[in-house]
């Protein structure tokens, strides 16, 4: 059975957490779920919403399409976003040819993401594939309003020139990858203690012994908004 494990980090999300958390646990397909939601000590009614979600899929309330879905969370200061990550797939168990993906607390996992994954763990070439992107697509106001192939080689991402200037961004949303090639890489100084461009090394340092695979269409949706950190902070990251 494949196994898959999403984690969202989440600081004062109310707003868009809703959408975000659905996306995710009306995943469909054989396979197993685990979703674990680490949040940074919110105030603004988000872990309001985090207990809803908890108590309404444990009830059945809310039905799920998967084999199995569990849901977690846990609210405590970080020190940003990567360190949330980090946490939150610390605190889940995966084994090495596992799935690992996260999705940020206002963003969208595509339907039939999970599925993917499944599929390819169902072919006997599966095993040669341990790390997945789909097509850049970017949402705003609940409207799909970009969406282009960026084809890349590995080659190009180890060398870290996919840094949005000298290449197109590898889009995080939808990139899932074996929890055996997380290990593999030194985590605390790699991607922790990063404050803005983590994903861009964590690519690079999985680029140095992975091939990407990638598919023509979306697996994620990167939610365009006035004030996310994205835009604030864009000068600081390149």
């Amino acid at each position: 059975m494949t196994r898959i494990y999403v984690v969202t980090p989440a600081y004062n999300a109310a707003s868009t957490i809703d959408q975000t958390i659905a996306s995710v646990v009306n995943q469909a397909g054989p396979f197993e779920l685990h979703y674990h939601v680490q949040d940074g000590g919110s105030t603004d009614g988000t872990l309001e919403r985090l207990m809803s979600w908890s108590e309404r899929l444990s009830s059945g309330q809310a039905a799920h399409y998967c084999q199995g879905l569990k849901f977690t969370f846990e609210s405590s200061p970080d020190a940003g976003m990567y360190d949330a990550i980090y946490t939150g797939f610390g605190s889940v168990e995966p084994a090495g040819e596992d799935w690992q993906t996260w999705i940020n607390a206002d963003d969208i996992l595509a339907p039939g993401a999970c599925a993917l994954m499944a599929a390819i763990d169902g072919d006997q070439r599966g095993q040669m594939v341990s790390w997945v992107s789909g097509a850049a697509a970017v949402v705003s106001n609940g409207t799909v309003i970009a969406q282009v192939d960026r084809p890349l080689c590995a080659d190009v991402i180890r060398e870290g020139l996919c840094d949005g200037l000298h290449w197109d961004f590898v889009q995080q949303e939808g990139t899932f990858f074996r929890r055996r090639i997380w290990d593999a890489i030194d985590l605390e100084t790699e991607f922790r203690a990063f404050k803005l461009a983590g994903d861009w090394n964590l690519w690079r340092n999985f680029a140095k012994t992975t091939e990407l695979y990638q598919v023509g269409y979306p697996l994620g949706y990167f939610h365009e908004r006035p004030g996310q950190l994205s835009q604030r902070e864009r000068a600081k990251y390149e």
